[in-house]
């Protein structure tokens, strides 16, 4: 398998030829030696002053919209790391519910390409790349070139005219929940141990700025919910009372937003509309969290 390859001599940074983000579906053959980064001291000062300063993009003060600050951090972040490591896209690629789709949730381009996340957002493990997890299964990281690639990640990284690729998982507990990627569009790019240690610095805090997106935004549905009980007058003395007696600890979020919506599921008799709009939730949200919390939503005769 394609892997890191150790330091080579480096060849001089000049800028990327401009390529087209679909053209006729495949990338142009690759020309000459690939390119690897340079790295000398300059770099190296500011690849440390960039993971020093990472943490402060990824985890915003605390907001009523945990998810957009989020996602503005994580945007930031990968901007970041592109413009630092000179590639032609940087981006973030997380699971869908169900755990059969792999969504472009967060990118940056340089410019010379189009993005990604508008012209292919989704893609379907089975159908587009089932290869990709076998790939990746015990993994830190993987690094190669798109013509060296199992035919059916050739033939996707081919349509965004991807000649080499650097994919970190992300992981969750253990699981997988994702991936943080880096690709060279321009021409073939021998990826570096320092480019590869970045983007799994990078990786990292991703995971825990999701699990702390998530955590705040139970909190805050937790107070709105908190707060919805207590101040509607018209609702019986002892909702208000369990209101205000809700349990503030953090010992389990899931605990915590599952007695979150069974209380509001409760309180609407059911309705799931109703107690979506109340966790400021939509519809189908509310859906997606019962089924990964087990909520059995019983239709009221």
């Amino acid at each position: 398998m394609p892997s890191v390859k150790k330091s080579q001599k480096p060849l001089s940074h000049k800028a990327l030829d401009p390529v087209q983000p679909e053209g006729d579906g495949q990338a142009e053959a690759p020309s000459g030696r690939p390119f690897t980064l340079p790295v000398n001291a300059v770099f190296q000062k500011r690849a440390l002053r960039f993971m020093a300063d990472l943490s402060g993009l990824l985890f915003p003060g605390e907001t009523e919209n945990p998810a957009a600050a989020t996602d503005e951090g994580l945007n930031a972040a990968l901007a970041e790391t592109g413009t630092l490591l000179g590639v032609s896209r940087a981006y973030v690629m997380l699971d869908e519910a169900d755990g059969r789709y792999l969504r472009n949730t967060h990118e940056w381009v340089d410019g010379k390409i189009g993005p990604a996340m508008h012209s292919w957002p989704l893609h379907e493990y089975a159908k587009d790349i089932p290869s990709l997890k076998p790939l990746m299964v015990g993994r830190e990281f993987f690094s190669g070139h798109t013509r060296d690639l199992p035919r059916d990640l050739e033939m996707t990284l081919s349509k965004q005219s991807v000649h080499s690729v650097l994919l970190v998982p992300l992981l969750q507990e253990g699981s997988w929940i994702g991936l943080a990627g880096l690709d060279s569009c321009g021409r073939e790019r021998d990826w570096r141990e320092e480019e590869t240690a970045i983007l799994r610095h990078l990786a990292r805090l991703v995971v825990v700025a999701l699990e702390r997106r998530d955590y705040l935004s139970i909190r805050w549905k937790f107070a709105r919910i908190r707060g919805v009980l207590a101040e509607d007058q018209q609702e019986a003395p002892e909702w208000r009372e369990r209101a205000l007696f809700l349990p503030d600890n953090d010992l389990s979020l899931l605990d915590i937003e599952r007695r979150t919506i069974l209380n509001a599921l409760e309180l609407f008799q059911g309705n799931r509309m109703q107690a979506a709009r109340h966790l400021g939730l939509t519809w189908n949200a509310l859906n997606r969290r019962c089924k990964k919390l087990r909520i059995e939503v019983k239709k009221r005769g």
